[in-house]
């Protein structure tokens, strides 16, 4: 699908100025290895220590910023080698070019060109993946393992991520090919601990407060963080820090509600309504609210160290906290789901102005404006087809109620789940699209065009069906129902058709 590349994803998160410098971890990112995996649960600062780490060598690194879209193996490696251009602009052209084409190779013969272009570079490339936690996609995962089993020396991978990925983590291990940092190794120790609250953040805390926040947070970085800000707006330190406790699965809660709660109204309601939003820039944030000062309070917000991030180096782009992101939109559901709607919506029409479709569909889906979603799938549909990317498509129509869908819709993501090789699913789905359809009339020509075309397609997937349970005699029928009903100019599903067709003669020993 031709949509424009976020050069966002490939932006390297700018470093904070209340970093706490951690030299023991450094030491270990330094270590030989084709792989360093950096794992731990959310809000440890895994993401913070690879962009200090990458700002203080002197040696450019690479970046790319996953999300839950990157599900898409084309998508994927697409991001990935525009992030190894940052570093040599004349490694992976070939492949992408490869990789905008309807058809593209298979992974291990694109991987392997982009693996010779990496070899033959005078370059050492560092790539970091941000938030591999969201990729789901085995055929990624089986990708990527393929990479790093055939890595040239040039390349050393970093990868973020909640959990550990399926990739060939023992075998590196047992060959020390890879460094692994974790939650124990990435809590502040009470010496990191007093530095950020003393030094970074001039709180002037007692040797005990400190040692008495770092127990109850277990040296958890973002509830340290949180901390911070709320001690800053409290004039009573010792009972703030008293009241500090619980177990960890609240502390994120508790405390983004104090900072909040001290913010000024109009910062407030612009924290819960824009909390909706994965990435926001002004004009976006503008049209959203009904603003006019978007870009202000976002300058505000950073220099308030708000849990925010810039996402380039113009500070066009931002984002939240993930953790803080998701308080806020519990925040906002509970309060006004009425408003929380109508902003999906907003920036639903505001992405579809500016032709990032993925998230326009994302928003209207959080929107439940099925209608819309449904006819946006229904006009990129040709795309779809095209690039051969059906896993994004589904997953938008499987958060689509059945009752929204239309026949050609339904059709399609019948194909789509036979293309994919989920045959129990698109057996559900073929019966879904008989009931939206109805029994065919006895007379055909009764049908209108489109109606016919929707029938000769079921027609097509019910022969398809008989003649993988090698049912070829009950299969020829639909194939020869299907061909009556199609138009000559469908050329794809009559070639479908007779492809079966002529399949079932063979078995049947007509040659």
């Amino acid at each position: 699908m031709n949509t424009p590349l976020l050069l966002t994803k490939i932006h390297m998160p700018a470093v904070r100025t209340e970093f706490v410098p951690r030299p023991r971890l450094v030491n270990q990112l330094t270590a030989p290895g084709k792989l360093t995996l950096i794992c731990a649960p959310a809000g440890f600062g895994k993401t913070t220590l690879a962009s200090c780490w990458l700002a203080q060598k002197n040696q450019q690194g690479a970046w790319l910023s996953l999300d839950e879209s990157d599900n898409d193996l084309h998508r994927f490696f697409t991001y990935f080698t525009i992030a190894l251009q940052q570093i040599d602009a004349t490694v992976g052209q070939n492949v992408l070019d490869t990789l905008q084409t309807p058809n593209p190779p298979a992974a291990p013969i694109f991987l392997s060109h982009l693996i010779n272009d990496l070899a033959q570079s005078n370059q050492q490339f560092i790539l970091v993946l941000d938030d591999y936690h969201l990729i789901d996609t085995e055929a990624i995962h089986n990708a990527l393992t393929f990479l790093v089993e055939n890595q040239p020396p040039q390349l050393h991978l970093v990868i973020l991520s909640r959990t550990e990925p399926p990739l060939p983590i023992t075998k590196l291990r047992a060959k020390n090919q890879i460094v692994t940092i974790q939650a124990n190794d990435l809590r502040f120790t009470r010496a990191e601990t007093e530095t950020f609250f003393n030094q970074a953040m001039q709180l002037g805390l007692t040797g005990d407060q400190i040692a008495q926040l770092e127990n109850q947070t277990e040296g958890w970085v973002t509830g340290l963080q949180l901390a911070a800000l709320s001690l800053k707006e409290t004039s009573d330190a010792v009972t703030f820090i008293r009241r500090l406790s619980g177990h960890d699965r609240y502390i994120a809660d508790y405390l983004v509600n104090e900072v909040i709660s001290y913010q000024p109204q109009h910062i407030q309601e612009f924290l819960l309504q824009t909390a909706v939003l994965k990435r926001m820039n002004a004009d976006l944030c503008n049209v959203v609210l009904g603003i006019t000062n978007s870009q202000s309070i976002l300058e505000t917000l950073e220099t308030a160290n708000l849990f925010i991030v810039p996402l380039d180096n113009n500070r066009n782009w931002y984002r939240y906290h993930h953790l803080f992101a998701d308080t806020l939109q519990r925040q906002l559901e509970r309060q006004n789901p009425e408003r929380m709607i109508d902003l999906h919506r907003a920036a639903a029409v505001w992405f579809m102005a500016h032709d990032m479709l993925p998230e326009s569909i994302e928003h209207s889906l959080e929107a439940k404006d099925y209608e819309r979603v449904v006819q946006h799938l229904d006009e990129i549909i040709d795309q779809i087809l095209a690039s051969s990317r059906f896993k994004t498509y589904l997953r938008w129509l499987n958060k689509v109620p059945q009752t929204y869908l239309t026949p050609s819709i339904a059709l399609y993501q019948l194909f789509f789940l036979h293309e994919m090789g989920e045959f129990d699913e698109a057996a559900k789905k073929l019966r879904l699209v008989e009931d939206l359809l109805g029994p065919l009339p006895q007379d055909i020509d009764e049908l209108d065009a489109e109606t016919a075309v929707y029938f000769g397609i079921l027609a097509v997937f019910k022969g398809v069906q008989k003649a993988s349970a090698f049912a070829v005699n009950e299969a020829l029928p639909y194939f020869s129902q299907s061909l009556e009903l199609l138009p000559k100019e469908l050329i794809f599903w009559r070639a479908l058709a007779l492809g079966a067709n002529g399949f079932c003669h063979r078995v049947n020993g007509n040659y």
